[in-house]
């Protein structure tokens, strides 16, 4: 709308500047990456990567960096409220980010304006957006590209990991328990909330650091109770129309992930997305189980993904429209075949390392 039109590419820079007052990891920090270099003019396409809970920009770098430079767009990096913020008071973290902010600021009404933010910054800097989301960034992206209101902004949506459920086998049972909670007045059902946490899995979350980098920019230590937010933002997202999402779109996960559900939630979303071109790749031999496309966590898979991503964006969203130039404007184009990538004008895409789903 009008307020959109305002933010020109040269005043967006400001608008993304992080806050002085609340400090921010150097590395983690909302940041876009121009085209050109230093020019700050809009391109045809913006890719805007939104990461994963606990995590910032650097958890799937480069690959959006890939996919972007490929086409030439520009790309924004968000970063999600609470997350990669610089301790004040070094409780919490072993020199990682201040896990305690994702309690106060990580909510779900934090988590949802920043993923509108996102987008708003997208089509400041491009006139159609290609959404790129992982985990929990994967789920508020399906949520963005399923509402009417900003279909026809939304040229693309690539997945990876999408945290549409949580692994663990409690998580039906809590998922709902804990929503069920948070219908009790005031703070009572907070309380009740996270006194529950605490009985399960303890006070503090604490994953182990892999390597220097990853202690660096991610959320390792924080403080069980901030784990609410994560699951009322799933809760609150569970109810999306995936029928809406008719952007072209390619899914990236692991049938072995014990972090999110990939092999039955995920994929079965997946096939409810709208007529549209899809494709789904399953990676099965990355480092880590969950962050597949990750120069940090897996290396070693980056370059198929980032291959199989930009295959599919400039075969089914930046290529022309098929019809174009041919007698018969309904023709379908043929399959695109590659070593790794078989992906078809509408329906799945069909991948050697598909048959680990059956």
């Amino acid at each position: 709308g009008d307020d959109n039109d305002l933010l020109t590419p040269s005043r967006v820079e400001q608008c993304i500047k992080e806050a002085a007052e609340m400090p921010v990891v150097a590395g983690a920090e909302r940041k876009i990456y121009w085209a050109d270099g230093y020019e700050q003019k809009k391109t045809k396409y913006a890719v805007v990567f939104v990461h994963g809970w606990g995590a910032c920009r650097q958890e799937c770098r480069p690959v959006p960096q890939n996919v972007a430079s490929a086409i030439g767009a520009n790309l924004y990096c968000g970063r999600l409220p609470g997350h990669g913020r610089r301790h004040r008071r070094g409780r919490l973290g072993g020199g990682g980010p201040d896990g305690e902010a994702l309690i106060d600021e990580a909510n779900p009404r934090a988590l949802l304006q920043s993923a509108v933010d996102a987008m708003c910054i997208g089509l400041a800097i491009g006139d159609e957006v290609i959404l790129m989301g992982m985990s929990t960034g994967g789920v508020l992206v399906s949520w963005l590209a399923s509402l009417p209101s900003l279909q026809a902004h939304i040229a693309g949506v690539v997945l990876i990991s999408p945290a549409y459920a949580l692994g663990h086998p409690l998580y039906p049972a809590l998922k709902h328990s804990f929503a069920t909670l948070r219908l009790l007045p005031g703070n009572i059902g907070r309380r009740w909330r996270s006194w529950l946490i605490s009985a399960i899995i303890g006070g503090t979350k604490a994953s182990p650091a892999l390597s220097e980098e990853h202690q660096r920019f991610n959320s390792l230590v924080y403080p069980s109770a901030a784990l609410l937010n994560l699951l009322d933002i799933l809760w609150t997202l569970d109810t999306i129309d995936f029928s809406c999402v008719t952007a072209p779109s390619i899914m990236f996960g692991n049938p072995n992930d014990h972090v999110t559900n990939f092999r039955v939630k995920a994929i079965n979303a997946f096939l409810r997305f709208g007529e549209t071109s899809k494709a789904l790749h399953c990676i099965t031999k990355a480092e880590h189980p969950h962050v597949i496309a990750s120069e940090i966590l897996s290396p070693s898979t980056v370059d198929e993904i980032s291959d199989a991503a930009i295959l599919f964006v400039k075969t089914h969203i930046v290529q022309p429209k098929y019809n174009v130039g041919t007698q018969d404007g309904d023709a379908a184009p043929p399959a695109i075949m590659s070593g790794r990538i078989r992906s078809m004008p509408s329906g799945m895409g069909s991948f050697p390392s598909y048959s680990s789903l059956k």
